[in-house]
């Protein structure tokens, strides 16, 4: 066995890499802003030797920073929020959008990507 296991309750369960699954999820956006028809996605340089490029780069996205982040418990809660308002704009031709702001931090914007990447890269 190539991992360590760890016995817990006598359940054995593989130690899963943090970087294992950064790349994972990188790999499904890059996957998923192919399918939605961006130019270029892949994953970004290695990090190791400190924040060189984006976690995806993509030729329809120049202008931004894309910082991947995924199957994190404590996210889960935006979802609930963008649910609430895709529920209350349904009958309207409105693009459903969250802003949300912490304690002494700045505004947020949580949208569907699908209907959000395309309006930052001016498709229609």
């Amino acid at each position: 066995m190539t991992r360590n296991p760890l016995i817990v309750k006598g359940f054995v369960m593989a130690i899963k890499s943090a970087r294992a699954k950064g790349a994972r999820v990188e790999r499904l956006a890059v996957k998923q802003l192919k399918a939605w028809g961006l130019k270029n996605p892949r994953r970004g340089l290695s990090q190791a030797a400190g924040a060189i490029e984006a976690d995806v780069v993509c030729d329809s996205l120049k202008s931004f920073w894309v910082e991947v982040k995924g199957r994190a418990t404590e996210g889960k809660c935006v979802y609930k929020w963008l649910e609430q308002a895709e529920r209350d704009s349904k009958n309207t031709p409105k693009i459903p959008l969250v802003m949300y702001k912490a304690n002494n931090k700045k505004f947020l914007i949580i949208a569907d990507a699908e209907f959000l990447l395309p309006i930052l890269c001016n498709h229609t």
